[in-house]
């Protein structure tokens, strides 16, 4: 019997995907008013980071964070550069 098969009932399957693997690194950017910004690696899209609680883990001294997407659900290390365009 298989991990899976012995707990079908109460995990979901989407749990397992790329769980193996290393978190895919994002440059993140500082935007206007405290707000946090990067590019999915996965997907390509832009995501806005905006939750005081996220924010306030960037603030602890650490320039990395690891984050799950809203636009892949995956995974991601965030590193803070600063962009000139913002």
């Amino acid at each position: 019997m298989t991990v899976f098969s012995a707990t079908q009932n109460f995990i979901h399957r989407s749990v397992f995907h790329r769980v193996a693997g290393p978190a895919e690194d994002a440059i993140a950017a500082p935007r206007h008013a405290g707000a946090i910004r990067y590019r999915c690696p996965e997907s390509g899209s832009f995501v806005l980071l905006t939750d005081a609680e996220t924010l306030a883990s960037f603030n602890g001294g650490d320039d990395t964070l690891r984050h799950r997407c809203g636009a892949c659900g995956e995974m991601h290390l965030l590193r803070i550069e600063d962009d000139p365009a913002a």
